[in-house]
């Protein structure tokens, strides 16, 4: 009896180490992916997104978006985030995005719309 009582502890002892006091200790990593679109709504593809914390505003990971815009972030931490989409010769393009979250082991949808640029002619996007 007295060793099931000691295996018993022992488990309680290893489940509170891991699910307890130490849980938001545990990072599961999730994904980020979506599209960019031109101020038209078509795909803009070839232009480099950019992962942002808002915690320390540090640049975390850079992808460039495929030919029809679809980028992806893999095994990125829970937190809050922004993207940050760069043109030619790395211009920041103004866009819509918004501060998001992210939470443990999800993949999060982020569009990104660009927004004409001030004193542009035409509304075409580099």
């Amino acid at each position: 009896m007295k060793r099931y009582a000691a295996i018993l502890f022992l488990g309680l002892l290893t489940a509170f180490a891991l699910f307890g006091a130490g849980c938001d200790k545990i990072k599961v990593p999730g994904n980020i992916a979506g599209q960019i679109f031109n101020s038209d709504g078509q795909p803009q593809g070839f232009v480099s997104v950019q992962l942002i914390a808002v915690d320390s505003g540090t640049v975390l990971q850079s992808e460039l978006a495929s030919e029809t815009g679809n980028y992806m972030f893999k095994a990125v931490d829970p937190g809050k985030y922004i993207l940050k989409v760069m043109g030619m010769g790395n211009i920041e393009q103004p866009c819509d995005a918004k501060e998001f979250k992210l939470l443990p082991g999800k993949t999060q949808t982020v569009n990104v719309n660009l927004l004409p640029r001030a004193g542009a002619t035409d509304s075409a996007q580099p």
